[in-house]
C-alpha cells in the first residue's frame, strides 16, 4: 500500500508537474486506518482457508470478498433482519469489506475510530478461530 502510494505521488508529480501533498494528518489517519482494514480481510482470507482446507474454494471465497459480491449475502441478511422487525439496519456498516468500501478519503476521527473497532474485532475472531482450529488438528 505504501509503494503504490508513493507510486501515484510521483506519477502526479511527474505526468501533472506538480505534487501537492494536502493535509498530513487526514491521509496518514486514511492510510493507516485502511492497513488495519486490509490486515483485517488478509486475516480472514487466511482463517477460510484454514477452516475449509482447500485452496481453491478459500481463494474464491477471498476474491469474491474483494469484488464485493458478499453485497448479495448482505441484503439476504438485512432483508431477514428486516423481517425480525429491525428497521435500518445494513449489516455493511459492520463489516470489513464494508468499512473498506464506505471508508470516506477525509474520514472524521468517529470514522476512523468506527473503522478501527471493525478491524479488531475481526482481526480478534480470526486469529481465535484460526487458533483453535490449528489446535484440533495437532491433537
Amino acid at each position: 500500500m505504501a509503494g503504490a502510494f508513493l507510486f501515484q505521488a510521483a506519477a502526479n508529480g511527474i505526468f501533472f508537474g506538480e505534487l501537492e501533498w494536502g493535509n498530513t494528518k487526514a491521509i496518514l489517519s486514511y492510510f493507516v486506518t485502511e492497513l488495519a482494514l486490509h490486515y483485517a480481510l488478509v486475516l480472514i482470507c487466511m482463517a477460510i482457508a484454514i477452516i475449509l482446507k482447500n485452496n481453491v474454494i478459500s481463494m474464491v471465497i477471498a476474491v469474491c470478498l474483494s469484488m464485493n459480491v458478499m453485497t448479495i449475502v448482505y441484503g439476504v441478511i438485512n432483508s431477514a433482519i428486516q423481517k425480525i422487525g429491525i428497521q435500518n439496519f445494513q449489516i455493511y456498516k459492520y463489516t470489513i469489506t464494508g468499512k473498506l468500501s464506505l471508508l470516506p478519503m477525509n474520514p472524521s476521527g468517529n470514522e476512523c475510530l468506527a473503522a478501527f473497532g471493525v478491524a479488531i474485532v475481526f482481526i480478534v475472531m480470526m486469529i481465535s478461530v484460526s487458533s483453535v482450529v490449528f489446535q484440533k488438528r495437532d491433537i
